[in-house]
């Protein structure tokens, strides 16, 4: 049992610290940032893992985009998504980061914030499992009855 409480509230901290670590990243991003509108120009299709269908995979876009100042950049984005499955030509909004343009994420609820709010929410129910196996230091069963009345 404590290998198991163990291992769960291990799991449960990696999950809370990595989730909050991108939630921290996404939310600074996001503050940093500057919107822009672009081009999807080629997409990357990872294949995940072996589906009923064959149908799991991630897509990572390359947009084109042009800065606040009219240069144009092209970058695959930041995280990839089976969210993202765009044709070239399509036009996304997208965010950048002025000080590294080459740094761009796909203006995505999804990707921005609920990945890393997930990950922080399964971390958290993984420490309450693990903190919930943890066995008692101190035990709980009443003294026996009839050992007692043999010492008084």
């Amino acid at each position: 049992m404590r290998f198991f409480s163990a291992f769960f509230t291990f799991t449960g901290i990696l999950f809370v610290f990595g989730g909050v670590f991108e939630l921290v990243g996404s939310a600074w991003f996001g503050f940093k940032a500057q919107q822009a509108v672009g081009e999807v120009i080629s997409v990357e299709k990872r294949y995940l893992s072996s589906g009923n269908d064959g149908s799991n995979f991630s897509f990572r876009p390359t947009v084109r985009y042009q800065d606040s100042m009219g240069k144009t950049f092209a970058s695959a984005v930041y995280a990839s998504s089976s969210e993202f499955d765009f044709e070239p030509g399509t036009r996304v909004d997208v965010l950048y980061d002025p000080a590294n343009p080459e740094d761009v994420r796909i203006r995505d609820l999804w990707s921005l914030y609920v990945s890393p709010v997930s990950y922080t929410l399964v971390g958290l129910l993984c420490l309450v499992v693990g903190v919930f196996l943890y066995p008692s230091r101190v035990s709980r069963r009443k003294p026996n009855r009839s050992a007692r009345d043999e010492t008084a």
